[in-house]
């Protein structure tokens, strides 16, 4: 278990933590039961993806793929799995006043080892592969804060506390650092990317896979 995020955990009100055995959609139930008491709620679900080795992530029934590639039908079942256990949360939420964010802390590239295809971290050998990751917010209908958009700039989850405030519809004194969901929002441009604890580099100097 990661030790500073079990810390920062604990810090909630409520706080659960899954057996390894599991997989991301018993985390739905939870929600659902937390959903049940009375309150404003954030719920934050912290999962499993397609975090390496992809294949451990879900369940047998849930495979889809068969390629020539074993590696690449692992993390492909994985994407599927995650995107049926983001449409299960949809699923609870559809009918709240509710809203969703989603992102990764990092992807993973795709590299040859030992004349083997393996996905991993990218640690000392980072592709823009592995800084691009997905990331959106998704409202239910019933949601008087919608708004639909892209943002095309690039953009680092290093912002993320200024646009989780404007998400969560937080006022602050900090008016001069705006999200790209406000107006005055600019990209900063070719962004720090760490690819050890100690060693980052800017993301316009790494190489595509």
């Amino acid at each position: 278990m990661n030790i500073g995020f079990s810390k920062l955990a604990r810090m909630a009100d409520v706080v659960e933590f899954g057996d390894t055995s599991e997989y991301d959609e018993t985390l739905v139930g939870r929600m659902e039961a937390v959903l049940k008491t009375p309150g404003r709620k954030l719920i934050i679900l912290h999962i499993r993806g397609s975090h390496e080795p992809p294949g451990n992530n879900y369940p047998a029934a849930m495979r889809k793929f068969s390629g020539d590639i074993r590696e690449d039908d692992y993390y492909d079942d994985s994407i599927h799995y995650t995107d049926y256990v983001i449409g299960k949360i949809f699923k609870a939420l559809e009918n709240r006043r509710a809203s969703v964010l989603y992102y990764s802390d990092h992807a993973l590239i795709r590299v040859k080892t030992f004349g083997k295809w393996v996905y991993k971290h990218a640690v000392g050998h980072a592709k823009k592969e592995a800084a691009e990751i997905p990331m959106w917010i998704w409202w239910a209908d019933k949601s008087k804060a919608q708004r639909l958009g892209t943002v095309e700039d690039l953009y680092c989850t290093e912002e993320n506390y200024n646009l989780v405030r404007d998400w969560l519809g937080i006022k602050t004194k900090d008016a001069s650092a705006p999200s790209p969901l406000t107006s005055g929002w600019k990209s900063k441009g070719d962004y720090p990317v760490w690819i050890s604890n100690s060693k980052a580099t800017r993301f316009g100097e790494l190489d595509r896979e």
